[in-house]
Order: structure tokens, then C-alpha cells, then sequence
């Protein structure tokens, strides 16, 4: 019979929530682990006080579901450097550990760090609440991930990446009828550049901060005043393109100065090694 995969509060989290509500106040989820069931599948119960065979304890983020609004979503990443186990379970705690909330879970292997094919691991579980106001809402500001709903939400706001001044600087560009050229033009000044190619790495572990991320790299003969052009080099198997593809897609930009560029990833960052060819015309 195959597996049943599921999710529940317990009779800790139920009571801890109902409080809650009587009170005025909020119940916080603070940590995230997984497990491996000590070894096997077993059926959840709601007087469960822990994990069977918890691995890994870690940070939790948890938001207000948009479309129920009876759930909350609770998400955390077992980092790259965690492995060498099984996950069957996975749970949430709150401050003081007390089990809240328990899931039975798909089969996963969280593969040793020194595998040479450990990655991020992301875990995301749906509890049904009296009120999910009993429940404060954090963000991990380390988190890697977002909700899609809340992704196609910020992609569909077309303000929400510019500051005001931003806005005014390209309406005043708009209106400057003589910045712009016509598609002859760009073509007859193309054609008297030279370009300039260069090649350089982005490695995962290299970038840096916590929203926005950026990375440095040394770009020997690159100007202060060039304006490159850049997209991905791929490479590996038609998945790893595609995640690669992917993954390129979250830098927005790159600032460049002499003998460097400094790349950023204003969304997310990007967690595989990445080449960028950076094209210029001078």
C-alpha cells in the first residue's frame, strides 16, 4: 500500500493556539527539523511530542496562506552543509520546543556534504488553524525562497522596483527625443565598435549579504566606463542548463570599475555555480 503523506497539529499546538485566541495574543513557530523516522514510515498521532528520529533542527519562516484562509505556511532550507540522512518527518517547534505541529513526508535523501551533490534542501508545510491571526507571522531574512503567489505578485507590480526619483529620471529620459536613435543608427555605430569578450565565474558560495546579494570578480582589462552586456555560458546536462537558465535569471545587474565587476542579485541568489559572458563595445 503506497505511503499516505500528511499534516497535523498536535494536541500541544492546538492548545498552545486556542490560548492564544483567549488571550489576545499570538503563538510564534520558531524552528523547523526533520527526520528520519527512525528508520521507518509510522503513522502520526495528535499526542506526538517529538520527532522519531529527528536530524536536523533549524529557523523557520512561516506566512498567511492567501488562498484559505484557515492555513498557515510554514517553510524552512536544511543547508547544503547538513546531510548524510533520510527524511520520512518533519516537524515545528515553538520557543521553548514544544512540538506544534507534525507531517509525514515523501521519501527524500539529504545527501552528505562531501557527496559532491549536496544542495539546499526545502521544506514547506500547511497547517489548518482555528485563526491563523493566532499566529505570528516572521520571514527568515536569510530565506532563499518566497511563496509563488507572493513571486507572481511582485512580478506584477511594475513600481515596485523603482524609487521615485527612478521613476522622474526615466520619464525625463522618455521625453529626451534626442537620446534616442533609430534602428539604422545603432546598426551603422555597431558596426564601427570593437567588441571586447570576457568570460568569468560566479561560484554559489561566493555571494554575498542578505538581500540584495552581490559577488565581485577581477576582470582583467574591463573599464571603469564600459557597460557590458551579459547572459549565461552553459554547461552540463540539459537539467543542469535548465537551472542554470534559472538561477541567471536572478541577476539584474552589473557595475563595473577598473579590473572588476561587481554582479547583484536583487531577488533571490542564486544557488549554482554560474559563468556570465560579458560582452562590450567600445
Amino acid at each position: 500500500m503506497a505511503e499516505q503523506y500528511y499534516t497535523i497539529t498536535t494536541n500541544a499546538g492546538d492548545e498552545a493556539i486556542a490560548a492564544a485566541l483567549a488571550s489576545g495574543t499570538t503563538k510564534t513557530f520558531v524552528y523547523g527539523a526533520v527526520g528520519d523516522g527512525g528508520g521507518n514510515y509510522y503513522e502520526l498521532t495528535k499526542d506526538q511530542t517529538a520527532l522519531r528520529g529527528e536530524k536536523w533542527r533549524g529557523n523557520c519562516e512561516v506566512s498567511k496562506d492567501p488562498g484559505n484562509s484557515k492555513r498557515v505556511i510554514v517553510t524552512f532550507s536544511i543547508p547544503s552543509t547538513v546531510g548524510g540522512f533520510q527524511v520520512r518527518e518533519a516537524g515545528v517547534f515553538d520557543a521553548d520546543g514544544v512540538l506544534m505541529g507534525v507531517s509525514k513526508q515523501p521519501l527524500s535523501d539529504k545527501v552528505a556534504p562531501d557527496s559532491g551533490a549536496s544542495k539546499d534542501m526545502s521544506i514547506r508545510l500547511y497547517f489548518e488553524v482555528v485563526d491563523p491571526g493566532a499566529v505570528t507571522v516572521t520571514v527568515d531574512p536569510s530565506a532563499q525562497y518566497v511563496p509563488r503567489s507572493e513571486f507572481d505578485d511582485h512580478v506584477s507590480d511594475t513600481d515596485i522596483h523603482m524609487e521615485v526619483g527612478e521613476k522622474a529620471s526615466i520619464a525625463t529620459h522618455l521625453a529626451d527625443k534626442i537620446a534616442h536613435i533609430t534602428g539604422d543608427e545603432r546598426r551603422g555605430w555597431n558596426s564601427k565598435a570593437s567588441a571586447a569578450v570576457y568570460t568569468v565565474s560566479l561560484p554559489a558560495s561566493k555571494w554575498t549579504g542578505n538581500g540584495p546579494y552581490a559577488q565581485a570578480v577581477s576582470v582583467a582589462g574591463i573599464l571603469a566606463d564600459d557597460r557590458p552586456i551579459f547572459g549565461p555560458v552553459y554547461s552540463g546536462t540539459n537539467d543542469e542548463k535548465i537551472e542554470q537558465s534559472i538561477m541567471a535569471g536572478f541577476v539584474s545587474s552589473c557595475e563595473t570599475a577598473a579590473g572588476s565587476v561587481t554582479f547583484t542579485a536583487l531577488l533571490a541568489k542564486p544557488e549554482v555555480d554560474l559563468t556570465m559572458q560579458l560582452e562590450v563595445f567600445r
